[in-house]
């Protein structure tokens, strides 16, 4: 219980002292999901499953990160054909925990639409924190992508079907959301979005 109010007293002041910037942890996470910003972001977007998770010191070891082995189930932007680590911050290493708002959580055996890129540190994270994570469920033999951590998804205007903000707020259909994915505008000589 000490330990918490240790660390939020020692939060509280680094932010006013403008040693962590306010906005870019928070920014990230409230407001809405824009596709087409997502998808320019990312390196690499699939849908996967989780296979497992641990968390360890990162490679400098100055932060707690969880690691998430992803199995490709299908590629949408991007090249990958086998299991791969993605690195989100905060965990648990023995009774130290680490708590990061909007930092993405993954569940073994679940599957997920993610929108990735690469770090700074050569590791796999997702973009915009818990935007570019949205859990896929069946629904009436139909599967839909759902985010649980942001406002409404928003799609380009004048895409057929999908245009404006989503009818279901939050969830949509995962085959119309990967056609339109597909099919947004390319830019670069690479061919990416």
């Amino acid at each position: 219980m000490v330990k918490r109010y240790i660390c939020r007293g020692i939060l509280l002041i680094a932010i006013v002292c403008g040693l962590i910037n306010v906005r870019a942890v928070y920014g990230a996470t409230a407001g809405n999901v824009v596709v087409e910003k997502l998808a320019r972001s990312a390196d690499l977007i699939l849908v996967g499953k989780c296979l497992t998770s641990y968390s360890a010191w990162n490679g400098a070891n100055t932060e707690i990160c969880t690691y998430s082995l992803i199995d490709p189930l299908r590629i949408i932007k991007g090249v990958s054909d086998k299991p791969f680590l993605v690195e989100t911050l905060g965990g648990q290493v023995g009774s130290l925990v680490s708590t990061v708002i909007g930092s993405p959580k993954f569940v073994d055996e679940q599957d997920y639409l993610l929108f990735l890129s690469i770090k700074s540190n050569g590791q796999l994270g997702v973009v915009g924190l818990n935007k570019g994570k949205f859990n896929v469920y069946e629904k009436g033999g139909n599967k839909i992508a759902v985010n649980l951590n942001a406002g409404d998804i928003i799609f380009p205007s004048g895409v057929e079907g999908l245009s404006g903000k989503s009818h279901d707020g939050n969830r949509v259909d995962l085959v119309k959301f990967i056609d339109l994915i597909e099919r947004l505008p390319r830019q670069g000589a690479e061919g990416d979005f």
